[in-house]
Order: C-alpha cells, then sequence, then structure tokens
C-alpha cells in the first residue's frame, strides 16, 4: 500500500490518507464521543438522540393534530361564508324584486294620471268601471 501512496518531488514517502488521519486525529478512547466536546459520553450522547427523536415523534403528532385542526376550522370558515354569500344573494333578489314591483306600481299610477290629464284636455269623462 506504502508503494501506492507515492513519494514526492525529494523522493520522500508521502502519506496514504489513513496515515494523514492517525496523525491528525489522536487515538480513540473509551467513554467518550469524538467531535462532541469534553464530558460527553456514549450513553449520555445516544440517550439524548433516542430522547429526542421520542420528543421529535411527539412534537410531529402535535402538529399533526394541529394541521387538522386548523383544516377543520378553514371548512367551518368557509361553509360559514358561504353561508353569509347565500344569505347576501337571497336579500339582493328580494330587494331587487321589492324595487322592480315600485316601479312597477310608479308606471301604473303615472300611466294612469296622464290619462286623466288628457282626458281632462280633451273634455272626455271615462264612464266609472
Amino acid at each position: 500500500m506504502k508503494e501506492k501512496a507515492g513519494q514526492d518531488e525529494n523522493g520522500c514517502q508521502l502519506p496514504i490518507p489513513d496515515e494523514i488521519y492517525r496523525i491528525v486525529m489522536p487515538d480513540e478512547r473509551h467513554g467518550r464521543v469524538r467531535g462532541e466536546g469534553l464530558g460527553v459520553t456514549p450513553t449520555a450522547f445516544f440517550r439524548s438522540q433516542t430522547a429526542s427523536s421520542t420528543s421529535n415523534s411527539t412534537r410531529i403528532n402535535d402538529l399533526e393534530h394541529q394541521v387538522s385542526d386548523l383544516k377543520r376550522k378553514l371548512e367551518e370558515k368557509d361553509e360559514e361564508m358561504e353561508r353569509r354569500i347565500k344569505e347576501r344573494d337571497d336579500e339582493y333578489e328580494r330587494r331587487m324584486k321589492a324595487r322592480d314591483e315600485e316601479i312597477e306600481r310608479q308606471n301604473v299610477e303615472r300611466k294612469k294620471r296622464m290619462m286623466d290629464r288628457v282626458e281632462e284636455m280633451l273634455g272626455i269623462r271615462r264612464q266609472p268601471l
């Protein structure tokens, strides 16, 4: 394997990657977790990951329930808005019908007054019905 590592321009043997790692990183020590700082033991490290995973699963369930509740509330609000829109549409239709009836009544009265004036101007009297 050392033959594959090669040599530099001065003819010195170049270290292979495993040797470089061993030079840079100290030997493993029993009961320690590398890269986690002083005092972190494997038991504490892996227990915290398990607890964290349980905590994450609980958090996910809580968030899923919140999403379900929000969806239900949104559907209720949608139904309420649809009901209110229908009520307003119905009220609008009722008012438009009442307005049309009032306009028709006013037109009939105007027509009657006009006929009365024309008859008065011509001296014609209608026979009462």
